[in-house]
């Protein structure tokens, strides 16, 4: 699935994918990644790590914001891998 969002200085742009087998994991296999792109302002952070390397301590809390009020509202019988 694809959401695009504009405001009035950003944009949004959010995907979703699954896996399309279950997995036998006994726990849900969400991953959430959060990210900040300056390229398409023409910005750069820097060089090439600090561009496409680890994703900033920001970029992780933002992560882990939108990833723990998420996973209860997600089916407790859901197995797919979901990004």
């Amino acid at each position: 699935a694809l959401t695009l969002t504009r405001n009035t200085n950003s944009i949004i742009y959010s995907t979703t994918c699954r896996s399309q087998l279950p997995t036998d994991k006994d726990f849900l296999p969400l991953s959430v990644d959060y990210q900040t792109r300056f390229s398409s302002a023409g910005l750069t952070s820097g060089g090439y790590n600090k561009r496409d390397g680890r994703p900033s301590e920001l970029e992780i809390l933002v992560s882990r914001i939108i990833d723990r009020p998420l996973r209860p509202l997600i089916d407790s019988r859901w197995r797919h891998d979901t990004q």
